[in-house]
């Protein structure tokens, strides 16, 4: 499983064709994005279990139900298995985050694709 990006855009496409919307929420992916990394590098199991626990109920918004899958799967793993897996999960999530942010960033040109935009700013 993907993202669907076209039932992201059927989701979130008039919220964040505003430009002050879109920035609020790609400034959160950035954080929760950069918060991953961090943990991803300490392997701090709290660290990791709370991040997972807030991206968890952040990602539900999205209406994207394999991001939710690879955030509690990271949550499952951290704790039991080797360190390799744990990176190759948190290594897809990371993928999902620039995609989201790309998705993101193109709603920003009406001719790109990705979100629409209504034309409000």
């Amino acid at each position: 499983e993907r993202i669907n990006a076209a039932e992201l855009s059927s989701h979130l496409g008039d919220i964040l064709a505003r430009q002050e919307a879109r920035q609020i929420f790609q400034q959160a992916l950035k954080e929760d994005r950069e918060a991953l990394r961090k943990h991803l590098a300490e392997l701090s199991p709290t660290g990791l279990h709370l991040w997972c626990h807030r991206a968890a109920s952040a990602l539900t918004m999205l209406n994207q139900p394999y991001l939710v899958q690879l955030v509690r799967r990271l949550d499952v793993l951290y704790e039991a298995a080797p360190r390799s897996e744990v990176q190759q999960v948190g290594a897809s999530l990371l993928d999902m985050y620039d995609f989201l942010l790309d998705l993101l960033n193109s709603a920003r040109d009406p001719c790109q694709p990705g979100l629409p935009s209504s034309g409000r700013q």
